[in-house]
């Protein structure tokens, strides 16, 4: 089963200028992708007017806490005539 996960992000400078935030998930997945069960980490960056780039990181953890479903067939009733016994 997988997850989906948003994370909002901000950076700041004391610089003019627009600072753009990228995100980088360690199965190089995209961002927007189904998270498998398990741990993924989102190291995220930018870089300022300067070329000075900040840096951190998200750890994502989906855990599977969910007992599987197990669907019963009916009961099958079958006579024990020739054929059944030649295929035993």
């Amino acid at each position: 089963m997988l997850y989906t996960f948003n994370q909002l992000h901000s950076a700041t400078d004391n610089c003019t200028g627009t600072l753009n935030v990228t995100g980088t998930r360690s199965d190089n997945l995209p961002l927007g992708a189904g998270y498998p069960v398990g741990t993924t980490t989102i190291t995220w960056s930018t870089t300022d007017a300067h070329n000075n780039t900040g840096t951190c990181s998200t750890v994502v953890t989906v855990t599977d806490n969910e007992k599987p479903v197990i669907s019963n067939i009916s009961d099958i009733s079958i006579s024990n005539d020739a054929t059944f016994a030649a295929l035993m």
